[in-house]
């Protein structure tokens, strides 16, 4: 049997299949576009079922999971602001209209689970909680249309699973941050660390006052995959763990990693609402892994961009 992983050339997706892998599993890798440069060693090496498919066409996902024995699916295929918030109907289209078609493929040919991302912007802004840490019985209440679309994940799941008996699994997931995340409002804390790594300036255009839940990528991709064949879950949805930061505070610990850093903020910065505080708690205790601490995450960030760039990694 294989495990699909949809938005598999993605930043989430491919360090996905690449832990699968890594477990063993067989993978079968599917995107709308898989030449992002994210796979192409591993197609060239034909270690993964490689497959363009739209996931909008319920059709061409069903045949995907059924032509390749797939009895699990990791679904990370999706749009994010600022794109969901300009093109509502595209935004809809995929993070909707796609999840369904999964869930739908899913229940279509016995999948036995299916994990999927959900989000912190299911939530209000942090500002409407105080200082509380928000979890899975936190009131969830979106502001944006790409956090409606994520919370209409969550019923579309409940509703699989209540009449189809469909195990499906949602993780609440906070600002993700790795070398490559290029899209969402909230990736300058990424494009920091990598332009800081490779010994380029960097002008944030988001002030240093904003301060997010972080999650790394490979750590989100490491609870994704334990989801997936974890046997002792008590929920349908969980919080990712998550470190609470400013943007000044990551530039700071950039800084300290590499004196040398040039570092700084636009006059013109403009910052944005979002949840801080976010406990993974439950999750970490069913899934079995706890994420290292944040500076220990840039600073692999940074050794990971220095790979890249045939440089030596940081000392110790």
């Amino acid at each position: 049997m294989s495990i699909l992983v949809t938005g598999a050339a993605g930043l989430i997706g491919s360090n996905i299949v690449r832990q699968l892998l890594d477990r063993g599993d067989a993978v079968v890798g599917l995107d709308r576009n898989l030449r992002t440069g994210r796979l192409d060693d591993l197609m060239s090496e034909r270690r993964i079922t490689a497959l363009e498919v739209d996931i909008t066409d319920v059709a061409a996902v069903t045949a995907a999971v059924a032509e390749n024995g797939v009895d699990r699916i990791i679904h990370t295929a999706a749009v994010l602001p600022p794109v969901t918030e300009e093109d509502p109907v595209l935004g809809y289209s995929i993070n909707i209209g796609g999840t369904n078609n999964v869930f739908e493929a899913a229940r279509r040919t016995g999948v036995k689970r299916v994990v999927y991302p959900s989000s912190i912007a299911t939530y209000s802004d942090q500002s409407d909680y105080g200082d509380v840490v928000l979890d899975e019985e936190s009131r969830q209440k979106p502001f944006s249309l790409y956090g409606v679309t994520k919370l209409a994940n969550e019923f579309a799941a409940r509703a699989f699973t209540a009449q189809h008996g469909l195990d499906c699994r949602g993780l609440r997931i906070g600002t993700v941050f790795g070398h490559g995340r290029a899209t969402g409002r909230s990736a300058a804390a990424s494009a920091m660390i990598s332009s800081a790594a490779a010994g380029e300036p960097y002008v944030s255009a988001v002030p240093p006052e904003q301060t997010s839940a972080y999650v790394y990528v490979d750590d989100v991709a490491t609870f994704m995959v334990q989801t997936a064949f974890a046997e002792s879950l008590t929920r349908d949805v969980y919080c990712v763990s998550a470190h609470t930061a400013s943007l000044g505070e990551i530039a700071d610990t950039v800084r300290e990693l590499l004196p040398r850093a040039d570092i700084a903020f636009s006059p013109d910065a403009r910052g944005f609402v979002q949840i801080n505080r976010l406990s993974g708690a439950r999750l970490e205790r069913d899934a079995g892994y706890t994420p290292p601490p944040l500076r220990q995450r840039v600073r692999d960030q940074i050794d990971r961009v220095r790979r890249e760039r045939q440089l030596p990694p940081l000392g110790s």
